[in-house]
């Protein structure tokens, strides 16, 4: 087996990386070059979930490889009905009160997923 840099072709790497680890892909220190590649045979998007997040790669506006992290449907579905729960329970409070709840629950929503 011949040695694979990061400048050989990024075939070269998935073959490389399958020999290496056919289970663990993940694990694939150029991921990056496995996921151009596929784009380029144009393959569907690989993905995965973690965290409440989905993983996949995508290229920027300058059309660079970058990883994109999403919330899945299953957390963002999960916060909506929590906000939904604790604004009926608050359904008489003032709108001063419910300002400050969706303030507070949108801002950690965001720090956590934005």
């Amino acid at each position: 087996m011949r040695s694979v840099s990061r400048r050989n072709c990024p075939c070269a790497c998935i073959h490389w990386a399958s020999s290496w680890r056919p289970r663990k892909h993940g694990a694939c220190p150029w991921a990056t070059l496995a996921w151009i590649a596929a784009e380029a045979r144009h393959e569907p998007r690989v993905t995965f979930d973690f965290l409440g997040m989905t993983h996949c790669g995508s290229r920027t506006r300058q059309g660079r490889w970058q990883l994109q992290r999403r919330p899945t449907t299953k957390s963002r579905r999960k916060f909506l009905q929590k906000v939904k729960q604790t604004l009926k329970a608050r359904w008489h409070d003032g709108i001063g009160v419910y300002q400050r709840y969706l303030n507070a629950a949108l801002q950690g929503f965001y720090q956590y997923f934005g």
